[in-house]
């Protein structure tokens, strides 16, 4: 791919993820939390979001620190079984749905929420079991 970031993307992307989702839990649990001025509330849970889709961006498009045609191939077949995986988790979801009902739209939203999560969780998961766990054991 022509187009991804320089290498020190990966390590920001690394330290925004945990960021963004303490950001969030810390918004959920109520910790930061004003009655009086509700835009703080908000403003943490926007920031939480922003900052672990982000951070996700930054670790999918950034370079290795060193670019070959492995890294290329198993960079696409990640985002080949990342893709199968939400295909399947949609099917599933939507299946579940003609069962049990209309969800409502909060439900909905969230279904939509977690089927693109998943799949960039799904892709950074086994990227990087292939190049630093699975190709280490091959390697020895």
């Amino acid at each position: 791919m022509k187009m991804l970031l320089p290498y020190p993307f990966k390590k920001a992307g690394v330290i925004m993820i945990p960021l963004g989702c303490i950001l969030w839990i810390f918004m959920q649990k109520k910790i930061i939390y004003s009655a009086n001025m509700p835009i703080i509330h908000i403003t943490a849970a926007v920031s939480g979001v922003f900052l672990f889709v982000i951070g996700i961006i930054c670790i999918c498009f950034s370079r290795e620190k060193i670019e070959d045609e492995m890294i290329k191939t198993i960079r696409l077949e990640s985002f080949q079984i990342a893709g199968m995986i939400q295909l399947i988790l949609l099917f599933a979801g939507l299946i579940y749905i003609l069962v049990a009902g209309d969800p409502g739209e909060s439900g909905m939203m969230l279904f939509l929420l977690q089927l693109t999560g998943s799949f960039w969780i799904i892709y950074v998961l086994r990227f990087n079991y292939i190049i630093h766990w699975k190709n280490k054991d091959i390697k020895e």
